[in-house]
């Protein structure tokens, strides 16, 4: 009860967010967007070689099970995107200007 209490009280940060699934995923290219403001609702795109030969729920999953402690609060809801760096090739995605910076430094 005690933890869980505290968990409630602890703001979740894009970067926060990012640093962890940097830990459970240390190849990854990850991108939070925090979607309302609110610390709460985010959107999460994560690319890495790791994925290959994975279904889309297995990588997922990954992450889920990494952030189970901390839903419902202080996180309400993750949307998330995994793929491949191929996979990432072959689509149209909309950069935002972190993504662009990361990939120019790698």
């Amino acid at each position: 009860f005690k933890a869980q209490s505290l968990l409630e009280l602890f703001m979740v940060t894009c970067d926060w967010l990012e640093e962890e699934i940097r830990g459970v995923i240390p190849d990854c290219n990850v991108e939070a967007i925090d979607l309302n403001g609110t610390q709460d609702h985010f959107h999460i795109r994560v690319i890495s070689e790791s994925f290959e030969g994975m279904r889309p729920l297995q990588r997922q999953k990954l992450i889920l099970n990494h952030f189970k402690p901390y839903i419902p609060r202080p996180i309400h809801a993750i949307d998330i995107k995994c793929m491949t760096p191929h996979k990432r090739k072959m689509q149209v995605i909309p950069y935002s200007i972190h993504m662009l910076e990361e990939q120019e430094s790698t």
